[in-house]
């Protein structure tokens, strides 16, 4: 699986989730993460760094919120060319992130690939389980009503031996 994308940090991905527009202080995300503070914090700082999130002063909190998104605009658009495609592609994501996945676009390299990868994590040390990844792919509508043979070969081709299953959107 890591072959189709960049080093998973799924803390911080789970950290960008929950926080949302409103946010929430280190302490709140800990709590609710059930995780270390510090390394909460940790996880924090490398969201600052990256510009997916912000924390401001309230009082004596530091709030915690998201600044942009998690994917950038250019590799939502690598994956999904037309802006319909980008859409169903955020929302796919952040379903997968809903229900505690790690997701991610795939890096498109010569083979055939899938567009995106979904991991479940272990809560406690939040880890990947590699072994349980799924392969997702997003089709328009009117792939599927004029390429159906298309959207089939997406379910056999060789990369989709790399996962445990295959989710077509």
């Amino acid at each position: 699986v890591l072959k189709y994308i960049k080093k998973p940090d799924p803390l911080l991905q789970r950290i960008w989730y929950i926080v949302g527009d409103e946010g929430l202080s280190i302490s709140e995300i800990a709590t609710k993460l059930g995780y270390d503070k510090d390394k909460v914090e940790n996880a924090i700082n490398r969201g600052i760094g990256k510009d997916i999130l912000t924390a401001e002063k309230q009082g004596n909190k530091k709030i915690i919120k998201r600044k942009n998104d998690y994917f950038d605009d250019e590799a939502i658009k690598a994956s999904a060319p037309s802006a319909d495609g980008q859409r169903k592609m955020r929302k796919v994501l952040e379903f997968y992130m809903g229900k505690g996945y790690y997701t991610d676009l795939v890096i498109q390299g010569g083979e055939s690939r899938p567009d995106a990868v979904a991991i479940p994590v272990d809560t406690v040390t939040w880890k990947p389980k590699y072994s349980q990844a799924i392969a997702i792919e997003v089709e328009s509508a009117n792939e599927v009503k004029v390429h159906m043979e298309q959207v089939v070969r997406n379910w056999i081709k060789p990369s989709t031996n790399d996962f445990a299953e295959i989710h077509t959107w």
